[in-house]
């Protein structure tokens, strides 16, 4: 089994009516690439540059006047005001592509966010009257999520959208109603193709998307609703005379206070569906009930009263010789000392025991005497005779050392090689390593293969230079510029 998908046992390999000209590899399958944008203005809303806080925002306008003999001229007209949320009544169901969940679904993912796409990438912020800050831009739309049995709908008339009431514990806090709307493009970000891709050319392939923060219930019935952002879009689709000054539609109080308060919001498209039981990953977490584990697991107590290797046994009376060794993962709670249990006692005090400084440094001694042999002379004044083993200093080669001084003994090296529990540690994982070395070491050269052709190209530039250089010293260098002709002369040389 390599884990391909061609192991599997429904993989057809020829399923296709013209064989294609480059072999079909299942891993080699690239779904797309999308670029995400924070917010998208365009036409004459790309060019607003007035946001006096009013109901709408508007555009200055300059328009250049010529006439013959006559020096050209600017006009200035007074700003152009741009449609806001206040003159808005309704939305093209035309520009709806897509609704999360399903309209009508009945066991819809409760872990999904609820949201609405759009056709047109700049539809969330056609009429948005603020003006951006930085990647924030506040959408004049909003996707509410209702809950059964918490709202009332009702049809518009005199050609007023739908109105829908509910509570204001039904509706999302508004501050961060920036975050819940963007732009989705076809292909890598860039500001060169950003602008082209945005245009009607791209149309099939890019659209806008607004999202509902709210988290679903299981089995629970919701409805789903486009609504006014603000005060403006809501006086103007529930009939109210326009206010003053512009304002979000609801605000939500800090200590969640209002969840019963009554609001009503004009609706610009709309639809209902159901989520299904809970059955997902953290669904299934949830249901987990945790058991304290018991201090054993993962420790183990071992006897380091005698050790051997030349390093002399433990008095009765000295510390470290019972001591606990931890594996990768072992229990939170750690023994009692209270407890009534003898070996839980003994457990308690292994804990944190350690060998005392001098059997810590006879173990020293011990690591550093092949590095002291190998610097040493025989008696008759040659090296010492090699081999010269000794016990293991780990990780000798990643800290470039071949002794263990004192002053690594707060480093990593020293707490490595001089703490025995440790010890016990690194020399299994030593063994896990001889077990498998042959493994490893495949995986070791599978990676030096693209070392290797970054080298070997690396020399192929190396000798083109070395070959560029010879040439010309010995070729180019050595002639001499020789004589320009004169004016008039036909011919170089006189030929």
């Amino acid at each position: 089994m390599t884990k391909s998908l061609g192991d599997l046992p429904n993989f057809v390999e020829d399923a296709y009516r013209i064989t294609p000209t480059k072999d079909f590899v299942a891993e080699d399958i690239v779904i797309g690439t999308y670029t995400f944008l924070p917010w998208v203005r365009g036409g004459v809303g790309a060019f607003v540059n007035n946001f006096g806080g009013g109901l709408r925002a508007s555009v200055q306008v300059s328009l250049p006047v010529q006439a013959d003999g006559r020096a050209d001229l600017v006009a200035t007209p007074p700003p152009v005001q741009v449609r806001g949320p206040g003159d808005v009544l309704g939305l093209d169901e035309r520009q709806v592509i897509r609704c999360y969940p399903m309209p009508g679904a009945s066991n819809a993912e409760d872990t999904f966010l609820a949201h609405i796409e759009f056709d047109r990438p700049v539809v969330p912020w056609l009429f948005s009257p603020t003006a951006a800050s930085g990647d924030q831009l506040v959408p004049w739309i909003a996707l509410v999520v209702l809950a059964q049995g918490r709202y009332s709908y009702k049809q518009g008339s005199q050609g007023r959208p739908d109105q829908v009431s509910t509570f204001l514990g039904e509706l999302q806090p508004t501050d961060d109603a920036w975050a819940w709307a963007h732009a989705q493009l076809i292909g890598p970000a860039g500001p060169a193709t950003d602008d082209d891709r945005l245009t009607s050319a791209y149309g099939p392939v890019n659209l806008s998307r607004l999202l509902c923060p709210r988290k679903l219930e299981a089995e629970t019935q919701y409805l789903a609703c486009v609504v006014p952002l603000y005060n403006a879009g809501v006086a103007t689709g529930v009939g109210l005379p326009a206010p003053d000054t512009l304002a979000m539609a609801w605000t939500r109080a800090g200590d969640l206070s209002d969840v019963d308060t009554p609001i009503t919001l004009p609706v610009y498209t709309s639809w209902r569906f159901a989520t299904g039981e809970d059955g997902d990953f953290g669904s299934l977490a949830e249901k987990l009930i945790g058991v304290p584990a018991p201090w054993q697991v993962g420790r183990r107590l071992t006897q380091m009263s005698t050790p051997g290797g030349g390093l002399p046994p433990l008095a009765d009376g000295d510390d470290g010789r019972l001591q606990t060794i931890r594996a990768a993962v072992y229990s939170p709670n750690p023994p009692d000392q209270n407890s009534t249990d003898p070996r839980e006692i003994a457990a308690f005090t292994a804990e944190t025991a350690t060998w005392p400084t001098t059997e810590t440094e006879a173990l020293r001694t011990e690591l550093n005497r092949p590095n002291q042999l190998a610097a040493a002379t025989a008696p008759d004044g040659n090296p010492v005779p090699r081999p010269i083993v000794g016990p293991e200093i780990y990780d000798r080669y990643q800290a470039a050392a071949a002794r263990v001084d004192s002053t690594r003994d707060g480093d990593w090296l020293g707490e490595l090689n001089l703490q025995p529990k440790n010890r016990v540690a690194a020399g299994l994982g030593t063994r896990v390593v001889q077990k498998d070395q042959e493994q490893l070491m495949q995986a070791a050269w599978a990676q030096v293969g693209e070392v290797d052709a970054a080298n070997r190209s690396l020399r192929w530039a190396q000798l083109a230079r070395f070959v560029g250089t010879s040439c010309y010293e010995r070729h180019i260098s050595v002639l001499s510029f020789g004589d320009l002709p004169e004016d008039g002369d036909a011919t170089v040389g006189g030929t």
